[in-house]
């Protein structure tokens, strides 16, 4: 509260690049459906959390520690300033791209995973048929990169630079972080049969976060935020469409048997 007090606006701004600090815990958390709950927490605790303490510690360590000549230049990227110029950074280099070979491996994963729930719940079709949507499952080879993944590299060469993806990347997960939180509140009333005012207090408490982080993303909407927006909304609208074709087409059958 101090931090928002004492910067006012600028505070609110900062919100916005702030949520890619934690990658690595959005990510254990999406893969819990995956590998269960132990696994998940071995990772975290074990090895996900002491390294990123680390790291994002030393990087503030380091620019505190700064002086006012050199901290512009670590501020433009404290990771690689994290060791000498020299043969050391090769390392770092290594850790960037093994990191960014598993974002894009993460986003095959969490596609594949999107369908086949779709497919489950009827809001879309796996089929090779001719029928459209089509949308077949097919599980990539290791040598492969799926088409998520070329999906990905396109991105990025579209955007040319990864700091010009932060909006995108912001305004999506924010979004998913919202939507998650009515999404729960929905199970928590529906299955597990909460009382109203205990699931809406909880739904109240993190949709009061989400939507804070969501709306210093939207700062940035025509900075390439527009992206996730418009394709989540084509995605949205084609599934709609069909889950309602699905139910107009079976109305008519049903109507058509009893007819007989």
């Amino acid at each position: 509260m101090s931090f928002f007090r004492d910067n006012g606006s600028h505070g609110f701004v900062v919100l916005g690049p702030s949520c890619c600090a934690s990658p690595a815990a959005r990510r254990s958390y999406a893969d819990m459906g995956h590998f269960g709950r132990k696994p998940i927490q071995v990772a975290w605790y074990g090895l996900v959390l002491p390294a990123l303490l680390l790291n994002y510690f030393g990087q503030g360590a380091l620019l505190v520690a700064a002086d006012e000549v050199t901290r512009p230049t670590i501020a433009a990227n404290p990771f690689y300033a994290l060791v000498p110029r020299g043969p050391a950074i090769y390392p770092l280099v290594a850790v960037a791209t093994a990191a960014t070979h598993h974002r894009v491996a993460g986003a095959d994963l969490g596609a594949f995973s999107l369908t086949r729930q779709a497919c489950s719940s009827g809001t879309c079709r796996a089929s090779r048929s001719p029928t459209p949507p089509r949308t077949p499952r097919v599980r990539s080879s290791r040598g492969e990169l799926g088409p998520g993944g070329r999906r990905c590299v396109a991105l990025v060469l579209a955007f040319k630079a990864s700091t010009n993806l932060a909006a995108a990347y912001g305004i999506a997960v924010t979004g998913t972080m919202g939507i998650t939180s009515v999404a729960f509140f929905v199970v928590a009333r529906n299955r597990w049969g909460w009382s109203l005012p205990a699931a809406g207090s909880l739904l109240v408490l993190f949709l009061a976060i989400d939507l804070a982080f969501f709306g210093a993303n939207l700062l940035k909407f025509l900075d390439g935020g527009f992206v996730p927006i418009a394709v989540g909304l084509f995605i949205f609208f084609t599934m709609r469409v069909w889950k309602r074709g699905r139910a107009l087409l079976a109305r008519y059958f049903t109507r058509g048997d009893a007819a007989r």
